[in-house]
């Protein structure tokens, strides 16, 4: 691992109890992009879930996945092709109902 890797990289996590509106997970870096390694999603009601950034009109970076009550997943990526968020805009998530959601992400900027 180098040490732009290390010094760049990040986790961050949210609990919410509503996130039927766009709902921040990783806050953007100022002329950084967003590079998900690793992506744990949980929730208590039967819901799906999808992933954007936050632009004016947000671009979908993992389309709706459904879950049921008590559901989630896990996704993972290499480094070298990890899952991508535009420069300067933050990661969300965004729920199709009001219900718990967990959400943990590691990666790294660049």
């Amino acid at each position: 691992m180098s040490k732009s890797f290390v010094k760049d990289s990040f986790q961050a996590t949210i609990n919410s109890a509503d996130a039927s509106s766009a709902t921040q997970v990783k806050a953007k870096t100022a002329n950084k992009r967003i590079c998900i390694t690793t992506l744990v999603c949980s929730v208590g009601s039967a819901m799906n879930v999808k992933f954007q950034d936050d632009a004016g009109t947000p671009a979908v970076v993992i389309q709706p996945i459904y879950l049921a009550a008590n559901g989630g997943f896990v996704a993972t990526w290499d480094k070298e092709n990890p899952l991508i968020v535009a420069e300067n805009q933050d990661l969300d998530i965004v729920a199709s109902t009001s219900g718990n959601v967990s959400i943990h992400v590691k990666g790294f900027l660049v």
